[in-house]
């Protein structure tokens, strides 16, 4: 690569002089040299360790040098940056497995890029904006960094590339069908777009659904079933949006078992296991029913007795029962009177607890 180091950096002196075809030529005799000479070193390589650091060694140097170039634009600089975009062609098609993908992308494909990108970033831009505007200013961020600008002067890696315009073509097939907000976000989750913001705008979502169940019991089901939408969620394979970042899916895995975590250590402090005000919604609620409460209390016995109810403290089901259950002649029931109906075999109760059942009988057949 020394040869076209000299042509390069010769070109600036040159660049007022004539080009004619011996020139050409002999840039083209060290466009075929150099690949054969790429060939021949790859071959002496001895493991793939050793491919790996010759390929990217060569894609590094093919990269500066045509950014090198492209600021001189006369004739033979032309043919030359085009020689040296043949060479990074052949390793990119040839030898793509062992390309960096952190080599900074020539600032002539970015501007080539970016014109075939741009309708379909401005009509994503506009269809997510319509779902959320909130969302659509943080996928929209990386974008506006992409695009052109004249104060700006930022470099791109060959995955950062790849990545945007993967992302945002995907999003366009969706965007231009019928999509809603949530196929938004599955996308951004199998695309790995691991954005503080994007993490932040996520967690307030599952901090709201949470915070919408009464219970402890419920919140934690919440946590368990998200945490089983996430672990079955398939990541596009070699995706990110910032490598220095953990994935979107282990940042968000990793909230959910704090969540956990402290939902049980807060159960643990709590009478009985129930929320501050859980149980206020319940305070003037009451089941009225036509039963007396003998009648009430004998039903619950022979649910006991028959095996249907399993509760082993007979204290608290009657406590349970006087608490939210009515008698026609009274709103109050009693723990005690409940309690002591359990075992009633009076023949009059008896009787009147026949009839109900035999009347629920006949309702089921209907």
């Amino acid at each position: 690569m020394s040869r076209f180091e000299t042509l390069v950096h010769a070109a600036p002196q040159q660049q007022f002089l004539p080009i004619d075809q011996q020139d050409i030529d002999a840039i083209i005799f060290e466009l075929i040299g150099e690949k054969e000479q790429i060939l021949e070193a790859l071959d002496r390589c001895t493991d793939e360790k050793a491919v790996e650091h010759y390929v990217r060694t060569r894609q590094h140097q093919l990269v500066r040098l045509m950014d090198f170039v492209m600021e001189t634009n006369d004739d033979i600089s032309k043919h030359i940056f085009r020689s040296l975009g043949e060479l990074l062609n052949f390793l990119e098609k040839d030898f793509s497995r062992y390309l960096d993908e952190d080599c900074q992308l020539p600032e002539a494909y970015l501007t080539i890029i970016r014109e075939v990108m741009i309708d379909e970033i401005e009509l994503v831009s506009y269809k997510i904006a319509n779902l959320d505007e909130q969302l659509k200013g943080i996928v929209m961020k990386p974008y506006e960094v992409f695009l052109p600008d004249e104060v700006r002067d930022s470099m791109f890696t060959y995955h950062e590339v790849y990545y945007l315009q993967k992302l945002v073509h995907e999003l366009y097939e969706m965007l231009t069908g019928t999509a809603i907000i949530e196929d938004v976000q599955l996308l951004l989750l199998q695309f790995d777009f691991n954005d503080p913001e994007y993490f932040s705008y996520f967690i307030d979502i599952l901090r709201q659904n949470i915070d919408e169940a009464i219970s402890i019991k419920d919140k934690k089901e919440k946590i368990f079933l998200f945490k089983k939408y996430f672990n079955q969620i398939t990541v596009h394979p070699g995706m990110y949006l910032k490598k220095l970042h953990k994935p979107l899916k282990e940042q968000l895995e990793s909230w959910l078992l704090a969540e956990l975590s402290y939902l049980e250590n807060y159960e643990g402090l709590l009478t009985g296991g129930y929320l501050p005000g859980e149980l206020d919604i319940w305070k003037e609620f009451k089941v009225q029913t036509t039963l007396s409460v003998p009648q009430l209390g004998r039903l619950v016995g022979l649910l006991l007795t028959s095996g249907i109810i399993l509760n082993k403290n007979k204290k608290e089901l009657a406590s349970f029962f006087s608490a939210f259950f009515t008698s026609p002649k009274s709103d109050i029931v009693t723990m005690d009177h409940v309690r002591n109906s359990f075992y009633d075999r009076s023949i009059g109760l008896a009787n009147s607890i026949r009839d109900i059942l035999a009347k629920l009988i006949n309702l089921s057949r209907e």
